[in-house]
């Protein structure tokens, strides 16, 4: 609805400048009825058209899982695990193929 207003609130002023520029003076009355229905006739088939989806969110809504916002930007999360990961690398050398235990260094010497 609130997309629906802006986009009326945007475009109505051109429209009723637009109209005052193109019919004559003698003719406002006959356009004044035109563009009245047509705006009243639209407004109430996008209402209408809109409805279902209205309902159907607002029947939805209830049985979404609340999931608690999140405290850190991706950016601070990325950085954090980059640190980590820099961490790791400084402190530990792994060998392909073995398994990493914690405090162990491998090396791997191919002579």
């Amino acid at each position: 609805m609130a997309v629906l207003g802006i986009g009326v609130g945007l475009l109505m002023q051109n429209l009723v400048l637009a109209a005052q520029n193109d019919v004559r003076a003698a003719d406002p009355a006959s356009a004044r009825t035109l563009v009245e229905q047509a705006c009243a006739t639209a407004t109430a088939e996008i209402f209408s058209g809109a409805t279902p989806f209205a309902l159907l969110a607002l029947i939805a809504v209830p049985f979404l899982q609340e999931k608690p916002l999140k405290t850190t930007t991706t950016s601070t999360q990325r950085l954090a695990e980059e640190a980590k990961e820099a961490e790791a690398a400084e402190g530990n050398v792994i060998a392909i193929g073995r398994p990493a235990r914690a405090g162990v260094t491998y090396c791997h010497n191919d002579t």
